[in-house]
Order: structure tokens, then C-alpha cells, then sequence
């Protein structure tokens, strides 16, 4: 495999573009490279829309921020479980009923693991249903930026994260980053709540600069005594103290706050303890100008206002910019950056981010826009993350999804709260963690290998164990029974539907193939791939196009079991042969 990889990077066409704004022409193929960078995949539908647009409404439509979420659209109680014969089997949350958000409920060890979950199946829920917009894969961008776990934390904890993350995902980078520094989900999955003068924890201050701004390239030389600083400016932010509340009957103590006077809505907030504070003046290394951060008051406002000065320091470091542009260039273009990349895309993104503040959007919009961007040898030169390879399966594909209604279901004495979706999201959660993308439990803070790791980066998604399982997956729902769901649900693909939304291309073997290698392929197919398509599986062998064309057109003339199984039978072998190739595993 090593030699592939070495023949692959010297052939690959020379990048020379910058970030010159692009004037070539846009049409169905530069659409569809965008989408698929942008988007989890790239259904027909969503071509069409931009069908006709110009380069700059597409991408103003793709920063385009979806409205808030309200209560209903949040992670359900999907997960109840009532045994009216056998109590001891029953497993009810008392602070919240079936069918309704959890998210601003007390916290409850024994549902944590439900509760994950559930929010785990609502995440994905999301990328499917994602609008046309770079959003969620933005979200996606900054969970695996600011990792945390949720099984090192709580769903509760988890979930304020994300509020945050999706707060902030096509926003402001510096306030994102004071709000992550202060966020409780952060505080305590990295220690933040255990850092008091008597005893300073680094953990925090050292993944702020090493990961989350800075990062660990030559230019990035802050000291350990820096990052001792540092942790001393963020002593003494914690929780607050622990409380008893008594909810439908049942008692519990949490550290978690009343979310205004909403008697039935908790969140965890951090309060600061000025007698676990550092109150000396913190000074930092010649790479910092050698600043002295003082404290003004020991009081809240001013440990707010050491930690602004805290971050105000650390951004003027032009390496902040540059690293954020790296990572969003190996993201959403390639892993690679030579020195012609470093100057000519890297350089003049990292100025604009800073001229804008730390903005990410003008960041984003002037990527998107270059000629470098579109250059050839940057097209079809990434492998797909799990998550862009089965969530883009699923929406390419249009797989229809069982409703979000909350649907009890009877299993001997034992009732569930079962959410058909939800069923759904989870099965496709699971099938991510078996592929090395565990959404919401990264491996570590320094989120997943591939989107960091030299030499191999995006490289490492594929191996003897990852890629088979891509494969059997994908196979399952394209198979008759699909991937079973319980309660008479599945995950299948719909060959016929499919197919018939091109219309009357779709009676014509060539333009078929055409089309379908359009959404799915990012290189085009070779010749033998071609014939294989047409004379093997759509002719069955035979010489004449009518041997598909007759086929099809008699079905949708006469759909009847009999002349739906000659082109279903024929459509499954074809688009699994496509989906199992490794061109479907490009971007």
C-alpha cells in the first residue's frame, strides 16, 4: 500500500493556483465538487438547486446559517422502558417524559448511558437532514477541533458543548474560543474545574495553545513556564455548589442551575471562586513580548478580564491564523501543504482571518471562491471520513428514514419508548464507531488521527479492518431486506426511485450511467468500468441497449411484481458494483 501512496503523490498534478477568484465555468461538475466538500454528500435534488446560480449565490446560500433550534427539535426521551407485570424491568425517567427533550433536564447517572444515545441519534439526524449549507459539516469541524468525550463527561455536560459549538460554527474564532476556555463541558474534561492556586492543573492551558490555537509548529514556540502561566490565569472556575431538587418525587443533588425561572430547566453554568484564584502577576516568555498579566480585582470581572488578556495575547500571534487556515484547508482541499500552498493559499486565508477579526466566514468564502480550489489536481484526492462516506450514502441515495413521531412498541410484557428515527440514527451511529469515527468520543482531545497525523492523514480511515466494514454496510442497504431496524423498520435503498428522477434518461443505458457517475463519482470511470456497467449488469449480458431500455420502459408502463424484479434485480447489482468500488470512497 506504501508504494501506491508514493506513486499517487508524484503523479498528482501540480497545485499551482491561488487564491485568485475563480471565472472558469460553473456548471454541474464544479457544483458537485463544492457540494461534496461542503455537505455531506451531494444529492441530485441538491445539484439542481444550484443549477443555474452563479458561484457567489451558491456560496452564500452554503454559509447561510439555519435557524435556531426549538425545544421540540432537540434530543428526546427515546428510551423509556415500562413492564407492568414486572416492575423490576421497568426503567422510566422521572424528570422526563417519553417523547420530549431531556436536554435541560437534572442530570442522572442512571441514564446516561440513554441519554447519550439519544443525542448521539439526534446528531445524525442532523447531518441527514442538514440544510444546503457548509454548517454541520462546520460543526463536525469544530467538535474534532475543540474534542471532547461524552463518556468522560455527561450527555448534559455534552450537550451545552454543542449549543456552543453550533453557536459558533460559522462565527467569531476568538470569542468561540473564550467561550470554549470557560465552556463546563471543557472545564471538565480537561481539569479546568480542579485549577485553584494551591494546586494549578495545566491540562487546559497547555491544549490551548498547543491545540486549540497555536498548535505545535515551528512557529508556535511558547514555553512550559507559559504554559504554567497561563494555567494560573484560569485558576479558580469551577461548579457551583452542589444542591438537593426533588422532581415527580425523586431527590437528586446537582451542581447544575435553574436556566432563568424555568422551574422545569437546568444547565450546568461555572461560577468563579476568588479564593482559589491566583492573584500573582503572570509572566510570559519573550515569544509572548515577555507580557505580565495582572490581576485588577479578584473578583469575577476581573478574572474575565486576566483571560482576556490571556487570549488578546495569544492572538496576536500570527500563528493563530495560520494554524486555523491549515486545518481548515486540510478539512475541506488536501492534506498536503508544500511551501507554494504555505504562500500562496495559507499566507494571504491567514490575512483575511486576522483583518476580519478571527470571523471564520470571509475565511471560508474566499477558499471556496479561489481557482485553487477548483484546480483539477485538488478534485477527488481526499478520502472520505466515515461519517462523509455513510451520511453521504444515506442523503445521495435519498434513504427514506421512519418518522420522528414517538411510537411505543409492545414486546411481550415490556412496552418501549421507541422513536423510529431514532432507531435509525443509532444503527447508523454504531455502524460509524466500527469504521473509527465514534461521533461525540473522539479518541482524545487531539480528536481523530487522520485529520492531523502525519504522514498518512486522511490515510488512515482505510485499513484491513475499517474498509471492509465501509463496504458491508453500504451492501446491507442495497440488499432486498435492507438494514433491520426492529419494529417493522428498515434502512434500504430504493433502486427504483432512484433511478427515476432521471426521468427519461433513465430508459437509456448510457445516459444512466452517465447520470448516476455524475452524483456518485468524483473521477471518471474507465472504459472497461463502463462496458462492465452496461453489457454485464444493465443488458444482462446482452449486445443491444433495448435489452434495458425494453425493460424499463415496460415496468414504468406496467409495474407489476414480475417486471419490477427484472430491473430491480439488475439496479441493486448496479449500483453496488458502483458503491463498491474505491472511486465511491473519493470526495
Amino acid at each position: 500500500m506504501g508504494t501506491t501512496i508514493v506513486q499517487e503523490k508524484a503523479h498528482r498534478p501540480r497545485v499551482v493556483a491561488g487564491l485568485t477568484p475563480y471565472t472558469g465555468t460553473f456548471g454541474k461538475e464544479q457544483i458537485t465538487h463544492l457540494l461534496k466538500r461542503t455537505m455531506f454528500g451531494a444529492k441530485k435534488a441538491d445539484i439542481d438547486f444550484f443549477m443555474g446560480k452563479t458561484l457567489s449565490e451558491t456560496i452564500n446560500t452554503l454559509l447561510t446559517e439555519p435557524p435556531a433550534l426549538t425545544d421540540a427539535q432537540l434530543p428526546l426521551n427515546n428510551y423509556n422502558r415500562r413492564d407492568t407485570t414486572t416492575p423490576a424491568n421497568q426503567k422510566i425517567d422521572p424528570s422526563v417524559p417519553a417523547g420530549q427533550t431531556w436536554v435541560y433536564a437534572v442530570d442522572d447517572g442512571n441514564f446516561s448511558g440513554e441519554r447519550r444515545n439519544s443525542l448521539k441519534s439526534w446528531w445524525v439526524g442532523q447531518m441527514i437532514n442538514q440544510p444546503r449549507s457548509v454548517f454541520e459539516k462546520m460543526v463536525l469541524f469544530w467538535h474534532n477541533h475543540f474534542a471532547t468525550e461524552v463518556l468522560d463527561t455527561t450527555p448534559s455536560h455534552f450537550w451545552n458543548h454543542m449549543e456552543l459549538i453550533r453557536k459558533y460554527a460559522l462565527g467569531n474564532f476568538k470569542a468561540f474560543t473564550k467561550d470554549m476556555t470557560l465552556d463546563m463541558n471543557m472545564l471538565r474534561y480537561l481539569n479546568g474545574y480542579l485549577n485553584k492556586k494551591s494546586a494549578p492543573d495545566e491540562n487546559y492551558a497547555r491544549e490551548l495553545q498547543e491545540l486549540f490555537t497555536l498548535g505545535k509548529g515551528p512557529n508556535s514556540q511558547y514555553t512550559e513556564n507559559d504554559v504554567k502561566a497561563a494555567a494560573k490565569v484560569l485558576t479558580g472556575w469551577t461548579y457551583p455548589a452542589s444542591i438537593a431538587v426533588v422532581i415527580n418525587g425523586t431527590t437528586y443533588r446537582t451542581t447544575q442551575t435553574l436556566v432563568g425561572t424555568n422551574p422545569d430547566k437546568y444547565a450546568y453554568r461555572r461560577v468563579f471562586t476568588a479564593t482559589n484564584h491566583d492573584t500573582t502577576s503572570k509572566q510570559f516568555s519573550t515569544f509572548y513580548n515577555s507580557t505580565i498579566i495582572t490581576n485588577t480585582a479578584n473578583t469575577e470581572a476581573g478574572a474575565l478580564k486576566e483571560i482576556d488578556d490571556l487570549l488578546n495575547m495569544i492572538f496576536a500571534k500570527d500563528e493563530v491564523a495560520m494554524y486555523i487556515c491549515r486545518r481548515i484547508y486540510r478539512f475541506f482541499v488536501y492534506y498536503e501543504i508544500d511551501q507554494t500552498i504555505e504562500n500562496e493559499v495559507i499566507t494571504p486565508l491567514a490575512t483575511i482571518f486576522r483583518q476580519s477579526n478571527y470571523d471564520i466566514k470571509p475565511v471560508l468564502k474566499t477558499l471556496f471562491s479561489s481557482e485553487h480550489f477548483f484546480e483539477t489536481g485538488l478534485k477527488a484526492c481526499l478520502i472520505k471520513s466515515p461519517v462523509e462516506n455513510v451520511i453521504g450514502f444515506v442523503r445521495e441515495f435519498d434513504i427514506a428514514i421512519p418518522t420522528n413521531v414517538l411510537t411505543p412498541r409492545t414486546s411481550g410484557t415490556i412496552t418501549y419508548d421507541e422513536i423510529p428515527s431514532y432507531n435509525a440514527y443509532i444503527s447508523i451511529v454504531n455502524n460509524l464507531a466500527t469504521q473509527a469515527q465514534n461521533i461525540g468520543d473522539p479518541p482524545n482531545v487531539s480528536g481523530w488521527p487522520a485529520y492531523y497525523q502525519e504522514p498518512l492523514f486522511h490515510e488512515n480511515w482505510i485499513n484491513t479492518d475499517t474498509f471492509p466494514k465501509r463496504l458491508r454496510y453500504s451492501d446491507q442497504m442495497m440488499t432486498t431486506t435492507g438494514v433491520t431496524l426492529g419494529g417493522g423498520n428498515r434502512l434500504i435503498v430504493d433502486n427504483i426511485k432512484f433511478t427515476d428522477q432521471f426521468g427519461a434518461d433513465a430508459s437509456n443505458p448510457n445516459l444512466l450511467i452517465e447520470r448516476t457517475l455524475e452524483i456518485l463519482y468524483r473521477v471518471p470511470p474507465t472504459q472497461a468500468m463502463l462496458a462492465y456497467l452496461k453489457t454485464n449488469i444493465l443488458l444482462d449480458g446482452q449486445a443491444s441497449d433495448h435489452y434495458w431500455t425494453d425493460a424499463w420502459d415496460a415496468f414504468k408502463a406496467n409495474p407489476i411484481l414480475a417486471n419490477y424484479n427484472i430491473v430491480n434485480t439488475r439496479l441493486q447489482k448496479f449500483y453496488t458494483f458502483i458503491v463498491r468500488n474505491p472511486e465511491y470512497q473519493l470526495a
